[in-house]
């Protein structure tokens, strides 16, 4: 089992902290890829999933895949997040804003986190799916 519910902390509903000294207070995750992929686990089994079949990444191709995305105009509308001891969770609503029409669109944004001994978070997986065009 990948994780396990830590009975000596209750979860809590606060935000991740700094993800592997990823964003500032008030930039949220979802909007920083360049910041995620620096905050992405080392590791041949994280993997980093797109809202298209060419978007996926998996060990060192998930960062690789996240740089691609610095320059895209993503918004967050809203996120829920959920910590413990143990491992992090985050969702949130964001909107692309492509160049062309058929480029905008919502998506949900979804990870997962460990956190470090340090206090920072590593992420595992990262996945954006289309909910709808704009």
């Amino acid at each position: 089992m990948l994780f396990h519910i830590d009975t000596a902390k209750p979860d809590t509903w606060d935000e991740l902290p700094s993800l592997g000294g990823g964003p500032p207070t008030g930039e949220h995750f979802a909007t920083s890829p360049t910041k995620l992929a620096k905050a992405l686990l080392v590791e041949p089994s994280t993997i980093v999933l797109g809202s298209s079949t060419a978007d996926r990444g998996v060990g060192a191709g998930a960062a690789k895949l996240l740089g691609t995305w610095s320059k895209l105009q993503l918004t967050e509308l809203t996120s829920l997040q959920r910590t413990s001891r143990t491992w992090g969770f985050a969702v949130s609503r964001v909107d692309l804003d492509g160049k062309t029409e058929d480029q905008k669109m919502r998506l949900w944004a979804s990870l997962i986190a460990l956190p470090k001994p340090d206090g920072t978070w590593q992420v595992v997986t990262l996945h954006f799916s289309r909910i709808m065009w704009l």
